[in-house]
């Protein structure tokens, strides 16, 4: 059997269930998917969960102009792809009750896009299509679609404001036609396969209507740009399919290849040709696509990019409202410009659409391990640097290392392998200092840095010493455990290690030449020394 003929066979079944309210796992109606993620979802992915929730009014996402019905199926299909039953059924809900006007009224108005993905969400809610919300959502969808000729299969809107059908509706199409057992559902899906180019994307949208070539490669390079979310969408909605037909499965494989190429280094990717930096709308979309796919390596890079850019407060680190903790912000810029406010009614579309389609990725970020931030260092130099290292944090996830007296607090995004570091510079004077490593959940680890000052140690030592005679040595004033070092005319003597009680005593033969002689004791750094003088005689 083909490779994803085999994927799309499993039954991905969510087995852990978010706080949105309490809410089960995914309905059996519901589960028939493309395989699930193995790894643990993270805390991130928790937070998105819980942070989208707060955004519904009455099941619906209102952005104070309207209430918005196309992002809020965008968050129901979130919801079902992490396993959040509860939350699906509760917007499906908000859905049903505005969905006549999302989709056109059926007779002067009827937008095929929008009543694809209205139709997909009905039937993952485990409604009834053909009965949602008083629409036959099916019925009219059918309407939408081409009968004959070069376009036959393509979805089209009834409108007099024209018509904006593309891609990314015909994938939703194909996918409610197909789940309704529609007679037009394999039309639409030969038409949703023509829009794929030979080098394996999925263009974003249609020829011209009356155009001969109705097909990405034979139609004008303006008619055939690449497009990531298409073609992850589109992807998506392949390997959603109970078909394994090879041409299907031809075109799965040939869309993860072109979409795993255009992932940058740090796991991102851009939208087209208009928007070629990095954002977390494209790089959810491609995520989760590539995660379904079980190319687990590229979606969990995403997924790591992702939750380096949402919005995350840890220990004496808080930059952002509380309000806000879970939202993933669209960049780089866009998580900076939040830093010390909170999103307003004029941002919020923004972080909502960004945590919506990057939130199902999330999950296949790896987890974190056991954090820990080693020291190994008995003692350091006081007024120095030092750089203390996190190891076995969440790649992305925000660390905060601070000190236990609040003077200095770091913020950190964990790397790759999921390290992170800083430095803080030491009190000039001897002392411990505490330096707390914190995460959203809380205090991960404690690392206590001794740092020795400089001082004088107290060196009593006999005063005459025959040459050849042992001399007693007592250092006081030392650190416990401080290592030190006794030298004469620049010659190390002794060395050795102070007791729990800061103290050392010792012998050593005197072998200089009679006369004056100078004892200087050296302890673990500079600045911190004591001498004595003593007669050497015949």
């Amino acid at each position: 059997m083909h490779r994803h003929s085999r994927i799309r066979a499993l039954v991905a079944v969510s087995a852990a269930s978010l706080a949105l309210g309490g809410l089960a796992v995914l309905p059996a109606q519901a589960t028939a998917r493309a395989a699930a993620p193995t790894a643990a979802r993270a805390t991130s992915s928790d937070q998105a969960a819980v942070w989208l929730a707060a955004q519904l009014t009455d099941g619906v996402i209102h952005n104070d102009q309207y209430d918005d019905i196309g992002l809020t199926i965008d968050t129901g299909l979130a919801a079902d792809a992490i396993g959040e039953a509860g939350a699906v059924s509760t917007i499906a809900n908000g859905v049903a009750g505005q969905v006549a006007g999302y989709v056109g009224d059926g007779t002067t108005e009827s937008y095929a896009g929008a009543l694809g993905k209205a139709a997909t969400f009905a039937e993952i809610a485990g409604r009834d299509p053909r009965a949602f919300g008083g629409v036959d959502l099916i019925g009219r969808l059918e309407a939408r679609v081409t009968g004959s000729g070069a376009a036959a299969g393509r979805i089209v809107d009834q409108s007099q404001y024209g018509d904006y059908a593309n891609v990314i509706g015909q994938a939703f199409a194909v996918q409610a036609l197909s789940g309704a057992s529609s007679a037009s559902a394999a039309s639409a899906l030969a038409f949703l396969l023509k829009q794929q180019c030979d080098a394996g994307y999925f263009r974003l949208n249609f020829s011209a209507a009356g155009a001969a070539a109705q097909d990405c490669d034979g139609s004008a390079a303006a008619d055939a740009k690449p497009s990531v979310d298409a073609t992850a969408t589109v992807l998506r909605v392949l390997l959603s399919l109970d078909t394994f037909d090879d041409a299907v499965n031809a075109s799965i494989d040939a869309a993860i290849v072109w979409l795993e190429k255009q992932q940058y280094a740090d796991g991102s990717f851009g939208s087209d040709d208009q928007i070629v930096t990095e954002n977390a709308n494209s790089t959810g979309l491609a995520g989760w696509a590539l995660g379904l796919a079980q190319e687990r390596k590229p979606a969990r890079r995403a997924a790591e990019w992702l939750r380096a850019h949402q919005v995350a407060n840890a220990g004496a680190c808080v930059s952002y409202a509380t309000a806000d903790t879970g939202a993933i912000a669209y960049d780089d810029a866009a998580l900076a410009d939040l830093a010390g406010k909170k999103i307003t009614a004029e941002t919020q579309d923004q972080f909502r659409r960004a945590t919506a389609q990057a939130l199902p990725a999330l999950q296949y970020a790896r987890p974190r391990g056991d954090i820990v931030a080693p020291f190994t260092a008995e003692y350091v130099k006081a007024g120095t640097q030092q750089i203390i290292v996190v190891r076995n944090a969440a790649p992305g996830e925000l660390v905060c290392l601070s000190t236990q007296d609040g003077s200095d607090a770091v913020a950190r995004r964990a790397n790759k392998i999921g390290g992170a570091k800083a430095g803080f510079k030491l009190p000039k004077t001897t002392g411990r200092t505490v330096i707390l490593v914190s995460t959203v959940d809380g205090l991960a680890d404690k690392v206590t840095i001794k740092a020795l000052g400089e001082t004088t140690f107290e060196v009593t030592a006999k005063r005459t010493v025959a040459r050849g005679g042992l001399q007693s040595v007592v250092v006081t004033g030392l650190a416990p455990a401080e290592t030190l070092g006794l030298s004469v005319g620049g010659r190390l003597v002794k060395s050795g290690q102070a007791n729990a009680k800061g103290v050392y005593r010792t012998t050593y033969r005197v072998t200089g030449a009679p006369g004056r002689t100078r004892l200087l004791v050296t302890g673990a750094f500079s600045g911190r020394q004591g001498t004595a003088t003593y007669t050497v005689t015949r």
